[in-house]
């Protein structure tokens, strides 16, 4: 959805339910590039932007974004099952 709205560097968190899950996600991401460059994300950026925007519900308390995504209970295997639309 982001990517279709053109969203530019979104403000964004995507917060994991345990470590692994978030290490899996992290992989995802950064596999795909050419995702992140339509959010505006590019080379030595996209591995920070993906570092400070997924984490750990204790990563982000506290803190606020335009919008948060929660992965409510999944293990390493689900995030591998995800294909991109």
């Amino acid at each position: 959805m982001l990517v279709r709205k053109k969203v530019n560097d979104p403000d964004i968190y995507f917060i994991t339910p345990f470590r692994n899950v978030r290490a899996g996600f992290h992989e995802l991401l950064l596999r795909r590039q050419d995702l992140l460059v339509e959010l505006g994300i590019v080379d030595k950026a996209q591995r920070e932007w993906v570092n400070t925007r997924s984490g750990t519900i204790h990563t982000f308390q506290g803190k606020e974004a335009e919008r948060v995504t929660h992965f409510p209970s999944a293990d390493g295997n689900t995030l591998t099952k995800l294909k991109p639309r």
